[in-house]
């Protein structure tokens, strides 16, 4: 939470930051290309982040080659997705033909495999219990993107906002792995075997399932900007991203939530109940109070980024923080599906609202605009999210401490 809250803080001056110095259009472009970036790099990741916070409590002796593994294999898949997309982009006469310069494609292709790591370093911080460092390192290289933002911006470089956004990364991932590999995982050998064993099937067939559905999500989560950049063009990309950016600060609110619930009751099964309880108390508490008080201030929020922004991308901001309520309750289904290792549910639950949300966002999209975007991609949400609610209340029903044989039958 402290992560979320520190690095979305940064993250929004850092936005405000570029509006006021590069145009719209730029903005845009520079938006474009870092949702094209962090969707070839979720794609890239195969979950591996997931997986790691789901079984890093339950592995002790196997739990560093693991991490290292998760590395290589991101990186590879990485180099791969990024060379083949810079290739197609640079032979299409359209908006991601200025992929065919040279430099900004090493750069772009680099940023791929970075971004990598520095997602499945955070999954391997939870996964051993150390997300106190995930609060600190996301800061860091929030306050390092800006700072070089700030020394870049003066000379009008075109690509000034994505550079800043991605070599700060390079430099994180060295001293946080020091860490993760000479102290942390040596500390986590010693603890105590875990009581629920799982087979390698087992975990293979989590870690496909669960990365399908990773790869719808990020569909919705990355691509969306890209998505609006390519239906819409650049001044509407760059009004949609600026209002996309304050709602994903408050949707990380909600993701760390689920995150804390999937770590916490794989080291602990029997307690899955009474931390779903917890969870849904907590994001009451924080959720619902700050996405009415973004649709009261919403207008002098996006102020901050310039009078264009604040009267162009009012409505679609209301629009996108309602849909946090049905995303929420998604969020926590699918993380106590996860603990449950019932990942063919996640996988139906995330393919039904990916293809809602994509065919409502183009489809109203193209008829009415930004504020089309908005509803279709509330709309993808809340028509898979009713259902769930029913089956939630179920869960919440039962004693608050389980048997862990009794967990993987308390389906929600």
């Amino acid at each position: 939470m402290i992560s979320t809250g520190a690095s979305g803080a940064v993250g929004l001056l850092f936005w405000a930051v570029a509006s006021h110095r590069y145009s719209e259009t730029t903005v845009g472009e520079n938006a474009a290309l870092i949702s094209a970036m962090m969707t070839l790099s979720t794609f890239a990741q195969l979950d591996l982040a997931a997986m790691l916070m789901r079984f890093l409590p339950r592995w002790r002796s196997e739990a560093a080659g693991a991490v290292a593994k998760a590395y290589a294999a991101s990186v590879g898949a990485a180099v791969v997705l990024g060379l083949g997309f810079v290739m197609v982009a640079a032979r299409l006469d359209g908006s991601l033909a200025f992929l065919g310069d040279p430099g900004l494609a090493v750069l772009f292709i680099g940023g791929v495999a970075a971004w990598g790591i520095f997602a499945i370093q955070d999954g391997a911080l939870t996964g051993l219990g150390r997300a106190t460092v995930v609060p600190v390192e996301n800061t860091a290289f929030g306050v390092a993107k800006l700072v070089l933002l700030a020394a870049i911006v003066g000379g009008g470089a075109r690509w000034g906002i994505y550079a800043s956004w991605t070599l700060p990364v390079v430099v994180s991932i060295v001293p946080i792995n020091y860490l993760i590999f000479r102290r942390y995982l040596h500390h986590h050998r010693r603890l105590p075997p875990h009581p629920e064993r799982m087979d390698r099937r087992t975990i293979a067939r989590y870690i496909a399932f669960d990365y399908a559905g990773g790869l719808c999500g990020a569909l919705v989560s990355m691509a969306m900007p890209l998505l609006v950049f390519l239906l819409l063009g650049g001044a509407a990309g760059a009004q949609f991203y600026v209002a996309w950016t304050l709602v994903m600060v408050l949707d990380a609110v909600a993701l760390s939530l689920g995150s804390s619930l999937l770590v916490e009751g794989s080291y602990d099964p029997a307690l899955l109940v009474a931390g779903a309880r917890r969870v849904i108390r907590r994001g009451l508490l924080l959720v619902l109070p700050a996405v009415a008080i973004v649709v009261v201030a919403a207008p002098l929020l996006l102020a901050v980024f310039g009078h264009g922004y604040s009267v162009e991308a009012t409505a679609l901001l209301r629009i996108l923080v309602i849909g946090l309520i049905p995303r929420s309750v998604l969020i926590l289904y699918t993380s106590v599906a996860r603990v449950q290792g019932d990942v063919d549910r996640v996988l139906r639950v995330v393919l039904a609202s990916t293809a809602a949300i994509l065919v409502g966002v183009v489809v109203l999209g193209r008829a009415f605009g930004l504020a089309g975007v908005g509803i279709g991609w509330v709309l993808g949400y809340a028509i898979v999210a009713i259902p769930m609610v029913g089956r939630l209340v179920g869960l919440l029903r039962r004693p608050a401490t389980l048997d862990v044989p009794a967990v993987a039958e308390a389906r929600p």
